[in-house]
């Protein structure tokens, strides 16, 4: 927690920033060690929140502190300083999408869909204000949760940095390109399908599944043998952003970003940092239609969509492939999108604008 920004020139703002990692570390297999490391690490969490509370002007709860709600509410009943909390996503309906594998008592008892169900309703009505990227999944979120969404909200948007603009390698072959984490909400398993059905009409076809170093990335190369589509799926494991390989192999080697193909609830009702990070390189995107894509985009025109039926999906990406023109033409609409809405600097000014009004 600290002072976050002295926004007015005319007035310094003491704002407590909360954005603290939760104490559970997987590498404490016993689980002594593993109460203890809780129990310090919430008691610090205690003692400086008692400290810098009652001279704070406001509470800014970052995104991914759901945990660090509870006590922050209890002790403001008592210096009720305005709270603005980012929710980003729920860990309620998140839970839901990728399940809960814990093995303590107290680990399954945090982890408990009643628990989270609670602290995301708290988060949204007891915040002076709310903020979430889109305002179709607050509601959907609001209604998973039992939470009464009032007037104390705001949609922010994502936010990504500005990258390099893609300029692909010429090549024979279609270049898609899927990169992020192995989660059920991508539907991996929808995007292999359709690059068999596509390939055995078009067999121009190469997917790079660009993912995190784990045991899941097996998995996905079982299927992949499964399907028999080893020839037209390449896995990467060690290429992203921090490390800047993702991001030079995308400028050369992607002429087609994806978003999310999932079947669960909450992939029908987000879209993903991939579609805004391809917006901000000037990569065309095709992924699955959502409501919430309708908040920013026109997807005539800005985005590829189908539904994530692999049949769908393959009919989709034969018409991509074949019309280069009307690529290039999203693409650039995209990334004019980005510049407009999804702008780090964009963010920023949003952002002020918010503390300024739950100041009032």
């Amino acid at each position: 927690m600290t002072k976050l920004m002295d926004y007015d020139p005319n007035k310094e703002l003491n704002v407590i920033l909360i954005s603290k990692a939760y104490p559970f570390s997987h590498n404490h297999r016993n689980i002594c060690a593993r109460i203890f490391i809780v129990f310090i690490s919430e008691l610090y969490y205690w003692i400086e929140l008692l400290q810098k509370l009652p001279f704070s002007d406001a509470v800014y709860m970052m995104p991914m502190n759901h945990r660090y709600f509870l006590p922050l509410y209890f002790l403001n009943i008592f210096f009720r300083k305005p709270i603005l909390s980012d929710l980003y996503i729920s860990i309620y309906t998140t839970s839901l999408d990728r399940g809960v594998n814990e093995h303590s008592v107290i680990e399954r008892t945090l982890n408990s869909p009643a628990y989270l169900k609670m602290l995301d309703r708290l988060i949204i009505e007891k915040s002076r204000l709310v903020t979430h990227p889109t305002k179709s999944e607050l509601v959907h979120i609001s209604e998973m949760v039992g939470a009464k969404l009032g007037n104390n909200y705001a949609i922010l948007p994502l936010a990504v940095e500005r990258r390099k603009y893609a300029n692909p390698i010429q090549s024979d072959i279609f270049r898609i390109c899927w990169w992020g984490t192995w989660i059920p909400l991508h539907g991996i398993e929808n995007i292999l399908e359709s690059v068999k059905i596509t390939a055995q009409k078009n067999s121009r076809i190469h997917l790079d599944l660009l993912g995190t170093d784990s045991p899941e990335a097996e998995n996905y190369k079982g299927i992949i043998e499964t399907l028999s589509i080893q020839e037209f799926v390449t896995i990467y494991t060690d290429k992203n952003f921090t490390n800047g390989l993702l991001e030079e192999h995308l400028v050369s080697h992607c002429d087609l970003a994806l978003g999310n193909f999932g079947s669960s609830e909450k992939s029908k009702n987000v879209f993903t940092n991939k579609i805004i990070d391809a917006m901000a390189m000037g990569i065309p995107v095709f992924t699955m239609n959502n409501p919430v894509l309708n908040e920013f985009f026109d997807i005539d025109n800005d985005v590829f969509v189908s539904s994530n039926d692999p049949a769908d999906m393959a009919q989709e990406l034969i018409q991509i492939m074949n019309n280069p023109s009307e690529r290039e033409r999203r693409a650039c609409n995209g990334h004019n999108r980005y510049i407009q809405d999804f702008t780090p600097e964009k963010y920023y000014d949003d952002f002020i604008s918010l503390i300024h009004g739950i100041m009032k």
